[in-house]
């Protein structure tokens, strides 16, 4: 028990007046009676004529101490005290970066900093609310202001670690964010500290900070690369960088594999607190999957092993459509990565558009165009592009602006001697015009990729020019199919942009145990999320149980922070500090005005049935 307002006592100063109307002997004026008969209680208080006298037991006194007493309490606020501490709105931040993987601590830091965090959700009091944040590449709520102990408790135990990087600072600002709309409102971090102290303004939210881990030493490949050598562009050289976080000397033994092979291996000596770099030749020209492997292993897996996928596609197959263009012919067939095909256009019914990446039409257009990327030149008119005429003045041609396609290309000389007038359709950009009219077009045409020049190449310079090799380079570069997966390197989590085929009805991300995620495109372009986890994964394209095709998706944590397990953070106690609640279940003063209540009755009672 307590008492909230301890200064209330002073009302007990108040027993000693009562007391002392007790002691104090009554003053009588004489008078002169005729008989003392009726008198015999004064006759008593006369006898003795001192003004104090010696308490006699009265009940009434009793009754009347026992009330100043309860009212002097009443003041005080007696309250009981509860077991635990008063209810609180928390909301607890557990982090899921890749440095919680560490295995300093048993199984791990992050399923230890998962034990902590429900053992601090049971020793909260009755009443106490709860919001879980996950913090990982980007902050995720687990669960959102619920007093439901069990819920909170069933999705810490279903939380689970990642290999990506984690977000703490955004993590951070969203808890404060949250608490700071409740009067009652703590921030519980449970983390290793293994990441830059973010700079977050708490106020007055208080944030308690537990951490799990040590500082613990890791060896770490932190970035995997691979490049055609100078003396061979068609053969690769693999690049592995390895970083040493500990303050003394380590040693660290690569070694590269492709699939189950073993090709080679290198031993690297690493100075404290730095890197190194294993370079690896002579690969096989056939293998398109390569792995490093640290060998001696230390407190994290996930930077222990990184992939890369060597994309060796077979040439862009290009069909052209032509009567008879020997500048075309010859300049496509001479594209490094390109191999071209000629059909005359009275034979283009007996040919398997399918087959090819790419259609050139040149001095013809049809009415129905294939489903490919196109190459039009010299277009005639048609549902296509509408031409409302020619410019027979020879004109030179001039870019617009820095259009890909102009890339190191040099228009000043080329002149062209006649230009089919068009309007340019919405779906085009122009790349380049002669006299002011459009003279080149590019853009997508119904989802493709669409090329148009408006003149005779036959009937210009530009076959003579040093940048025409350049220039058809770039609009077969712009018109292959792009490779599946943008980004060469991905990382856990990372979002990847994913070029999809025409006829892709369904994609899924698949591992050696299974889908580990699949979905629906909503047309030829698609942005995903990398798995959270580092390995070799398979991205699969399919038209129903047909599968179009696979491409290899290498997830690398390949991130020096995120590798370094030592706490860097320090503490996150903040000196923010809520209102003071006293900690008590409830207070006793209604029971002590109660009990003041009934003591006056009985008082009341107690002298009248004397009277």
């Amino acid at each position: 028990m307590t008492l909230v307002a301890p200064l209330g006592l002073i009302g007990l100063i108040a027993l000693g007046g009562l007391l002392l109307l007790y002691l104090l002997k009554a003053r009588f004026r004489d008078q002169v009676v005729g008989s003392i008969y009726l008198w015999q209680q004064v006759r008593r208080d006369l006898a003795v004529h001192e003004p104090w006298q010696r308490p006699r037991f009265s009940l009434l006194l009793l009754i009347q101490a026992a009330i100043l007493v309860l009212l002097a309490l009443g003041l005080a606020r007696p309250a009981l005290l509860s077991a635990g501490t008063p209810p609180e709105f928390a909301v607890l931040v557990l982090d899921s970066s890749a440095s919680m993987r560490a295995a300093d601590v048993a199984p791990d830091r992050f399923a230890a900093a998962r034990d902590l965090a429900r053992d601090r959700v049971r020793e909260l009091s009755d009443g106490s609310r709860f919001t879980v944040i996950l913090a990982g590449t980007a902050p995720r709520v687990l669960v959102a202001e619920t007093d439901d102990r069990a819920a909170v408790l069933e999705a810490l135990a279903s939380a689970d670690g990642t290999d990506g990087s984690g977000d703490m600072a955004a993590a951070l600002r969203m808890a404060v964010a949250l608490a700071r709309g409740h009067s009652a409102g703590t921030v519980h971090v449970f983390s290793d500290g293994a990441y830059a102290p973010p700079a977050i303004e708490t106020g007055a939210v208080p944030v308690r900070s537990t951490s799990v881990g040590g500082r613990a030493t890791n060896r770490g490949i932190v970035a995997i690369d691979a490049r055609a050598e100078p003396s061979n562009q068609r053969r690769i050289q693999l690049f592995v960088r390895v970083r040493n976080y500990d303050a003394g000397p380590a040693r660290a033994i690569v070694a590269l594999r492709t699939g189950e092979q073993i090709l080679d291996s290198r031993t690297l000596l690493l100075d404290p607190e730095a890197d190194a770099t294993a370079t690896f030749t002579d690969l096989p020209p056939e293998a398109t999957i390569f792995e490093a492997r640290l060998l001696d292993g230390d407190v994290l897996a996930s930077d222990d092993r990184a992939w890369i996928a060597i994309d060796r596609r077979e040439p862009t197959q290009i069909l052209l459509v032509t009567a008879g263009n020997v500048f075309l012919e010859k300049i496509l067939g001479l594209l490094p990565g390109a191999e071209s095909y000629r059909v005359l256009p009275r034979r283009l019914g007996s040919i398997d558009i399918d087959a090819y990446d790419i259609i050139a039409y040149d001095g013809t257009t049809p009415d129905v165009l294939p489903r490919r990327p196109l190459f039009i030149v010299n277009p005639q008119d048609g549902v296509f592009l509408s031409i409302s005429g020619y410019d027979p003045r020879p004109a030179g041609l001039v870019g617009q602006g820095e259009d890909p396609l102009l890339r190191f290309v040099d228009l000043r000389d080329v002149r062209v001697s006649r230009v089919a007038r068009v309007t340019p359709p919405p779906w085009a950009r122009v790349v380049a015009t002669a006299e002011g009219s459009p003279a080149i077009l590019a853009g997508e045409y119904e989802g493709r990729r669409t090329v148009v020049f408006l003149f005779d190449v036959r009937n210009s310079t530009l076959p003579l020019a040093a940048s025409f090799p350049i220039l058809m380079s770039n609009v077969v570069g712009y018109l292959e199919p792009p490779a599946t997966i943008a980004a060469p390197l991905v990382r856990p989590g990372q979002a990847i942009d994913v070029a999809l085929r025409s006829e892709t009805q369904a994609i899924r991300i698949e591992s050696g145990s299974g889908v580990v995620w699949s979905g629906s495109p909503r047309g030829l372009k698609e942005t995903i999320n990398a798995p959270s986890r580092v390995g070799l994964y398979q991205l699969v394209q399919a038209a129903g149980t047909r599968v179009l095709g696979v491409d290899a998706l290498a997830v690398n944590l390949a991130d020096p922070e995120e590798s370094d397990p030592r706490p860097r953070a320090g503490t996150l106690e903040s000196a923010g500090q809520r209102p003071d609640l006293p900690p008590a279940s409830f207070e006793l003063t209604f029971a002590a005005i109660v009990a003041v209540c009934g003591l006056l009755l009985l008082e009341w009672w107690w002298f009248h049935r004397r009277a």
